[in-house]
């Protein structure tokens, strides 16, 4: 009696049991070792359990038998990403493009490598809008009159402004989103959401408020009358981004916020959010869209959440000074674990935090382990520390002195969350647009000179790094940086709303195809 290893593997999976669903996928390898799927399979589940090496070996196994296998392409590609083998991941990455006959899956892989692009050291503010110009060519987006005419009507003095996602369900667009859309004013406009992801069909509570309208996106080609004057989009090119969505023009002025690091390069856009740190004024000849400097930074915190109480040094059992980085794990590369160890290695005794849910893993932790060592690093002064629950995950900063960024791929909700903490945080002002995030976020606490946390460059981040663990420069407080912090203009979530209907007012106001308010 055959095995239907697959639907078998799935039932373990679905019953979390990685060793059974791992086992099974040996088995299934031993009985056709000739199966492409047996091998691309194997590897998914090899990169589940973060054992890379194997998860590499058996996706390039897999493509040597099934050459035209695009998943496997593409999957390889984010592997030899995460390896720090740039240029050949890139190279699966467009391979597997090629090769995908659905556009839509097609289009995401490629937003998607245009977005990994942003964490590739090497690359320029002017490669990375070159890039993003050459996605919306690629895609072939055709423009296309929608079933209902949009766009304020005579009777309707209000504005109608749509935020388009789908990941309203994430917890990092609600945090900022919703932070907005308490404080907009109901008199002038009215807001609505529009959610393009089909799996969510009904509105998350964080953004369960009775003015708010929950427009599924498939309502704006049925012929339902909505009539959005601006139409914001939040997603940028992460996966849940609706690129297509955009270059059909769904309504007369479109605006590209939040999750946009660079140009859309879609000529349908009209604005770009920014500010003045993160969109330097020599950015806007590489932009297609016109770019929006606002006073403040980008996108408000929400500083009313609980916070645990914080403690500083002479509050806590003696310890060693303790770095911390809380970034995601593909933010890291290379290069920075070289300048991590390079501060460990001058700043004797001291430890490094890593904080991730990756960090579960013990493949990962024993990878980040060799490489320390093999750097002249004792890896006894690493700790790692998976997910948790988000009031234990502020607690954990309690634990840290100062907080490493990474770049060029930049913190932003970490950022404001160590800084809610207290915890300084440590970067590097780069090239591009997430390259300069925590510079501007730092840069907005006008209470408190923390101009000593933005390095000009790497080396100057290893120098500060070391002079801030030997007491050679003396670190503000917690508690000052929180209050700082949590009285500066990004935790100020009403005053930037207001800022942000200034700018839905001026831009509705100089399209001249909307009614006169």
């Amino acid at each position: 009696m055959s095995i239907d290893y697959a639907e078998a593997i799935r039932s373990a999976i679905d019953r979390r049991d990685p060793a059974g669903a791992s086992e099974l996928a040996r088995k299934w390898l031993i009985d056709d070792p000739d199966s492409a799927i047996a091998h691309s399979t194997a590897a998914e589940l090899a990169v589940r359990g973060f054992d890379l090496d194997e998860a590499e070996r058996l996706y390039e196994h897999a493509i040597a038998l099934s050459p035209g296998a695009w998943e496997s392409w593409n999957n390889l590609g984010n592997i030899k990403r995460y390896f720090g083998k740039l240029a050949e991941g890139n190279r699966c990455s467009l391979k597997a493009i090629e090769l995908c006959p659905d556009r839509r899956s097609a289009s995401r892989m490629h937003s998607n490598l245009v977005l990994r692009r942003n964490g590739d050291p090497l690359e320029t503010m002017a490669q990375l809008c070159a890039a993003a110009h050459e996605f919306h060519r690629a895609q072939g987006f055709e423009p296309s009159a929608l079933a209902t005419p949009l766009g304020r009507t005579a009777g309707n003095k209000r504005i109608r402004v749509a935020y388009v996602s789908g990941a309203f369900n994430s917890a990092i667009v609600t945090s900022v989103l919703a932070a907005v859309l308490r404080h907009h004013d109901l008199s002038t406009f009215e807001v609505c959401l529009v959610n393009t992801n089909p799996k969510l069909n009904r509105k998350p509570e964080a953004l369960n408020a009775a003015h708010l309208r929950w427009i599924n996106v498939d309502a704006l080609f049925a012929g339902d009358s909505i009539g959005i004057d601006v139409a914001v989009d939040i997603d940028g090119l992460s996966p849940s981004g609706s690129p297509w969505l955009f270059a059909r023009r769904i309504a007369p002025v479109q605006i590209s916020w939040f999750d946009w690091f660079c140009t859309t390069g879609n000529p349908e856009m009209d604005y770009f959010l920014g500010d003045a740190i993160s969109t330097p004024p020599h950015f806007s000849g590489l932009f297609s869209e016109r770019i929006i400097s606002l006073a403040q930074f980008r996108f408000p915190f929400d500083g009313t959440r609980t916070r645990p109480a914080i403690k500083t040094r002479g509050l806590c059992a003696p310890r060693p000074f303790t770095f911390g980085v809380f970034n995601r794990v593909d933010k890291h590369h290379a290069g920075l674990l070289e300048y991590w160890a390079a501060i460990l290695r001058e700043a004797p005794g001291s430890e490094l935090v890593f904080k991730a849910s990756a960090f579960a893993a013990e493949r990962l932790r024993a990878r980040y382990a060799i490489e320390f060592d093999r750097m002249g690093v004792d890896s006894s002064r690493l700790l790692f520390v998976g997910a948790s629950n988000y009031q234990a995950y502020l607690a954990e900063h309690n634990d840290v002195d100062l907080m490493l960024d990474t770049f060029p791929y930049t913190g932003g909700i970490s950022t404001f969350e160590s800084l809610s903490m207290g915890v300084p945080v440590l970067t590097v002002l780069g090239e591009t647009t997430i390259g300069r995030q925590t510079a501007a976020i730092v840069s907005q606490i006008a209470s408190l000179d923390l101009s000593s946390l933005i390095a000009s460059d790497a080396a100057q981040y290893v120098h500060l790094a070391i002079e801030f663990a030997t007491a050679q420069r003396p670190l503000p407080s917690k508690y000052d940086i929180s209050k700082a912090f949590l009285r500066s203009k990004i935790c100020d979530a009403a005053g930037f709303t207001k800022a942000l209907e200034r700018v839905y007012r001026e831009v509705v106001k100089a399209d001249t195809s909307l009614p006169t308010l």
